[in-house]
């Protein structure tokens, strides 16, 4: 351009400074000026995440100039900067009056519209990597629980976990620990995703492991909350609630910590009775060192042990209202005499009826344990 061109337009240019982390323009902004950096760099924001830097020489707020639009990211200094505004009536002018700025600004636009193509292809190959680990991940977890339903002469145990997206974080496992005694667990990590996942991972290697060195239900829970410690240390908090069976000493002993309370099904009389937190859920500072308890009970022929996770009873339907504990009792009050997969296939059957299909918005695990 010419030196008679270049005294125009600065003529309506206004230098502004900005020291580094200052705001030049939010999203949602009007776009009434185009702003050339003359020193330092500007970092373009979309809900806080960073998608450019533009230094020295560049332009930046040119496209919500253009179409009239409202400034569809942020711009914020990312050192200290001085940047030239040029508002949007002068900018017209001076296309009109100078062909030669015309083309470059034409060329400025272009180039940043085939980065901003490859920019988006980039990120949707990203997207479906990521999808695809996903996936992948999902399987993997899948295959850490039980496949299928167990049953030998005393108990038949039948599981299902729900994950709200391709992995949860839910589990739950079962292991013979005896001729006629089995344990089970399930515990449910805040939140689910690949970091959730990777603490059910420790759950399990956790159970299996210590099944060899002590069964009883207080020290699996406590095993639990040391290796939840050991492995993350950083506020990821967990519910579990361990079981065991001895069907030849007719007892059902159980550790609940913090977890929603199971439910037995006592079927000499019907009665349903709730298997309450004992002791705090695992992850949490104070209670690193905690000492978990025991609950004995009866467990007789016929008898119904529901674990499930509050995925189940605080999905809610259209109008809000939440699935509940009290519809769990009122099924295994009704069908006590159903087999277990029975029972774990209803429970998801009046649940689905009862949301209407909506999408899950947490996990959903039921294991049903009935003796035989």
């Amino acid at each position: 351009m010419s030196d008679d061109d270049l005294a125009r337009i600065a003529v309506d240019l206004r230098m502004r400074t900005l020291p580094k982390g200052a705001p030049l323009f939010e999203e949602g902004d009007e776009g009434d000026s185009v702003y050339l950096i003359a020193g330092g760099s500007v970092r373009i924001e979309k809900d806080g995440i960073p998608l450019a830097t533009r230094g020295a020489g560049d332009c930046v707020g040119e496209f919500a100039l253009l179409d009239d639009g409202r400034r569809s990211a942020s711009a914020v200094a990312a050192t200290d900067s001085s940047i030239l505004e040029w508002p949007r009536a002068a900018v017209f002018n001076a296309l009109s009056a100078t062909p030669v700025l015309s083309r470059s600004l034409f060329a400025v636009l272009v180039t940043k519209l085939r980065e901003d193509v490859a920019s988006q292809v980039n990120a949707a190959v990203a997207r479906e990597l990521v999808r695809q680990d996903l996936r992948r991940a999902g399987e993997i977890q899948q295959a850490m629980l039980p496949a299928g339903d167990f049953q030998n002469g005393d108990v038949t145990i039948s599981g299902l976990s729900r994950p709200a997206i391709d992995v949860g974080g839910d589990y739950f496992d079962h292991a013979v620990t005896g001729e006629h005694a089995i344990s089970i667990v399930l515990a449910d990590v805040s939140g689910h995703g690949i970091y959730a996942a990777l603490l059910v991972a420790m759950a399990k290697a956790c159970f299996q492991t210590q099944l060899h060195i002590d069964s009883r239900t207080e020290a699996i829970t406590q095993a639990m909350n040391g290796a939840l410690w050991l492995s993350v240390r950083s506020g990821m908090l967990m519910t579990c609630i361990t079981a065991h069976i001895d069907s030849d000493n007719g007892a059902l002993s159980y550790t609940n910590a913090g977890h929603p309370a199971a439910l037995h099904f006592m079927a000499a009389t019907a009665e349903v009775v709730p298997l309450d937190s004992t002791d705090p859920l695992l992850g949490l500072e104070v209670f690193r060192h905690a000492e978990f308890h025991q609950v004995r009970t009866s467990w007789q022929p016929g008898d119904i042990l529901l674990m499930y996770t509050d995925g189940v009873t605080e999905a809610t339907n259209s109008a809000g209202e939440e699935f509940g504990r009290s519809r769990l009792e009122q099924i295994l009050r009704e069908n006590g005499a159903l087999p277990a997969g029975d029972i774990r296939a209803l429970v998801f059957e009046e649940h689905g009826r009862f949301t209407g299909g909506r999408p899950q918005e947490d996990d959903a695990t039921v294991v049903v344990v009935k003796a035989r």
